[in-house]
């Protein structure tokens, strides 16, 4: 009721005040100040104050100040912090980055939670102002805010791939392209868990973008055409256009002109009817540059002059400069129009120095060195071309600006431990004479000692071999019986097939050979993700995940354990050119774990979920992973929530309802890599 009574107040002050522009702020207060409630006018005031910023500036600016001071006044947080974020967001649609970075921030400190639908804007829009200003650092900051509240909440998706497409684009103005393209590529898993085509696409072409950089021209044509086809199923014209763009950029980065120019006719014939016409006039210039580079110079002035039309026609300067550029590298070089290149060349200077852009100013030097030379002034010539070789130096310091801060930074570190280890070195000469008449004095202790600590060390190192560390660190404390119970947890039986057969016609040393080596391999891999080797029974080897501490993500941490561990030793060949080969079954659920025993000690494991992973290993084929449908749903939940890690794809083959024993009719699945 409240709510449509302040609705009702704005509505009729909007009819009264903000239509009729030539009313004062005065005016407009004085009605306002007849309304009782405080609250109730900071919000009249933020509406009217937001519809008047198209009108009067000065108008809107000054009553979002009252609004302000009295909502400050009152301590009206949620009315405080909505005068903040619309004055914030006017600044920002007329690009007055400095004061709308002020008034966001100075939403955020009114805000009761800055997860609040306003904080996560703010700190978009603040995120963006950064970035626009070239102040990457915080950029990163706001955004890595940004996407830490909403890793915290279900489903945003689509927004969560977006953010990491905004940290990948910072990475890649900082020139750090693997991290561009790392973050690229979580922003594509979440791009396909949120299944919108049109964002996927968007990321395979920053995909694309990043690895072009790199020089992986094969991956970079993979991603580009793998956008071009959702964007043709989504008969997305625009980016289409772009698709193509793309793809012909790669071959210019490779010297393939011919391939380039058949997608950049393509492009263009797209946008014939297209209004974007910056993308027009870049392929336009493309075009241009290669028929240049072929020395069609009719061809290339033809299209160079389009180009420079389009980009003057919507004031893209950055666009109409290298237009200039390009038209008089086409005149200096067929030696026409001389004069008219030298102006083109004396505009661009004067744009590049003033908006200090290093690519433009470098190239633009190197043209007028080329045109100095060409009319016979050298003294000229060699200026410009000494400063296009001081800015090649700047543009390359500029470029591996990041990689020689890691360095420092790497060097910073070596070089605080190497100074500690020289003070420790001083110190420990300085009383050398002290511990050298120490040292004989207590000798013979030390010898004890040592003694003592090494057969205790031996003792140690022997109960953790045959225990889980935290179970042999609770056993030394003299408990007496160690028994634990796990809501869940993951169990992997490995079985060798047929191995009875096999050790008949070996000598005892081989098979234990044979089998030291495999097993070896097994608590490797396990140790990689994690695992719990439990036990080996003769030829099968059991390990866990989720014990001897709890973990959310076992199931996906036995699920890479059992993969790799089949990729790398199913087929194993022995020294007398056995082919081994193994069955491998996994199941999960709530499970007891303890030590039994007095004189020897045995780490064990009881519950369905045991009988059940040894039941699908027995009854499991030959090569294959065999897991239980609860196993599959929970790996299946975690892949539906975003949390698996790394690439972290899983497939799951139905194998159909097969006869266990003791367990009746089962449906299983056998485990696959995506």
């Amino acid at each position: 009721m409240q709510k449509f009574r302040v609705l009702c107040t704005f509505i009729y002050f909007l009819g009264c005040f903000v239509i009729a522009e030539s009313k004062s702020n005065d005016e407009i207060y004085e009605k306002i100040s007849k309304i009782k409630n405080d609250k109730e006018k900071v919000i009249i005031m933020n509406k009217i104050a937001d519809s008047l910023f198209n009108i009067s500036v000065e108008n809107s600016k000054e009553l979002f100040q009252k609004s302000i001071d009295l909502a400050s006044s009152i301590r009206f947080k949620e009315g405080l912090s909505d005068a903040h974020y619309k004055l914030g967001f006017n600044y920002l649609y007329n690009n007055e980055y400095s004061l709308a970075n002020k008034e966001f921030k100075d939403c955020i400190k009114s805000l009761e939670s800055i997860s609040s639908e306003n904080g996560k804007s703010c700190l978009d829009a603040l995120g963006f102002i950064n970035y626009t200003l070239g102040e990457y650092n915080k950029a990163h900051l706001y955004y890595t805010q940004l996407l830490n509240i909403y890793l915290k909440e279900e489903g945003h998706n689509n927004i969560k791939s977006n953010i990491y497409t905004k940290l990948g684009n910072i990475f890649l103005r900082q020139n750090k392209y693997y991290s561009a393209q790392e973050m690229y590529l979580r922003s594509l898993n979440y791009a396909k868990i949120s299944q919108d085509k049109g964002l996927i696409a968007d990321c395979y072409v920053n995909m694309s973008i990043i690895t072009k950089n790199l020089g992986d021209y094969d991956n970079s044509k993979k991603y580009c055409f793998q956008a071009l086809k959702i964007n043709k199923n989504l008969k997305d014209t625009v980016r289409i256009a772009n698709n193509l763009a793309n793809i012909s950029k790669i071959y210019i980065q490779q010297g393939l002109n011919d391939s380039a120019l058949i997608y950049l006719f393509q492009t263009l014939k797209l946008l014939e009817t297209s209004e974007d016409k910056v993308l027009k006039a870049n392929i336009l210039a493309d075009i241009s540059a290669i028929f240049l580079q072929s020395k069609k110079y009719d061809d290339a002035l033809e299209y160079a002059l389009q180009a420079k039309r389009l980009n003057q026609e919507v004031n893209y300067l950055s666009g109409y400069y290298w237009d200039l550029i390009n038209l008089a590298k086409i005149y200096i070089e067929t030696n026409k129009n001389l004069p008219l290149a030298k102006q083109y060349l004396d505009s661009v200077h004067q744009f590049a120095e003033e908006s200090d852009f290093l690519s433009l100013s470098s190239t633009v030097h190197f043209i007028l060195a080329k045109y100095f030379y060409k009319v016979r002034n050298i003294d000229s010539s060699n200026y410009y071309w000494s400063n296009y070789t001081s800015l090649l130096d700047t543009i390359f310091n500029f470029n591996t600006r990041s990689q020689i801060a890691d360095l420092e930074s790497k060097f910073r570190l070596e070089k605080k431990f190497s100074d500690e280890k020289i003070q420790n070195l001083k110190r420990e000469r300085s009383y050398s004479i002290i511990i050298i008449s120490l040292i004989a004095g207590a000798l013979t202790l030390l010898i004890v000692a040592f003694v003592i600590w090494w057969e205790r060390r031996k003792s140690e190192k022997l109960l953790q071999n045959v225990l889980p560390k935290l179970i042999a660190s609770r056993l030394k404390t003299k408990k007496k019986v160690i028994a634990d119970s796990y809501k869940s947890a993951s169990i992997v039986f490995f079985d060798i097939i047929e191995f009875t057969n096999l050790s008949k016609n070996s000598t005892p040393e081989r098979i234990v050979y044979i089998l030291n080596k495999i097993y070896t391999e097994f608590d490797h891999i396990a140790e990689k993700y994690g695992l719990e080797k439990i036990k080996t029974i003769g030829d099968c080897y059991m390990a866990a995940a989720g014990v001897p501490i709890a973990r959310e993500d076992h199931a996906e941490a036995a699920a890479r354990f059992a993969l790799e561990s089949m990729e790398k030793l199913n087929g194993y060949i022995s020294g007398d050119d056995s082919r081994i080969l193994f069955r491998c079954g996994i199941d999960c659920g709530p499970i007891v774990a303890g030590v039994i025993g007095e004189k020897k000690f045995i780490y064990d494991l009881w519950g369905d979920a045991v009988n059940t992973a040894s039941r699908m290993e027995e009854y499991g084929v030959v090569g294959k992973i065999q897991c239980t449908e609860r196993f599959k749903k929970i790996i299946q939940k975690r892949a539906t929530s975003g949390l698996l890690r790394g690439d972290g794809r899983f497939d799951f083959v139905e194998r159909g309802e097969i006869e266990i024993k003791g367990k009746g009719l089962m449906k299983t699945y056998f485990l696959t890599r995506g």
